[in-house]
């Protein structure tokens, strides 16, 4: 599987994850970017995210389905800027990053999120 194809496959996930029977850990297990994800650049992904739009919006939607405590969240700020943080147990907030790009903080987003499924 070539770079761009795991890059594809990976901004798919948002919407070919929900496999009956599967859990989402199982599923980001199934991923090509999972066994990859050292050959895959931040600014690989960032520019993928930049020129397709609609998956920086699957992946916002995707983190929304699954906002709880005890995982990687992102949001935009009443500043227009965009953060990602751990939302912790008693909805506390910790460990946040902060982007002026909304491509740049998805992709911070992704990665942290999917390793945190480990």
């Amino acid at each position: 599987m070539t770079d761009r194809a795991v890059l594809a496959e990976l901004l798919a996930f948002p919407r070919t994850f929900k496999e009956p029977g599967v859990s989402l850990k199982d599923s980001n297990a199934k991923l090509e970017y999972t066994r990859r994800k050292h050959e895959v650049t931040q600014e690989q992904l960032i520019a993928a995210l930049e020129e397709r739009p609609s998956a920086v919006d699957d992946w916002i939607h995707y983190c929304e389905d699954f906002r709880s405590t005890g995982n990687w969240t992102i949001e935009q700020a009443r500043s227009g800027a965009w953060q990602v943080y751990w939302f912790a147990s008693g909805g506390s907030r910790r460990e946040g990053l902060t982007f002026q790009s909304r491509a740049a903080a998805c992709a911070a987003f992704i990665q942290l999120h999917l390793e945190s499924l480990k």
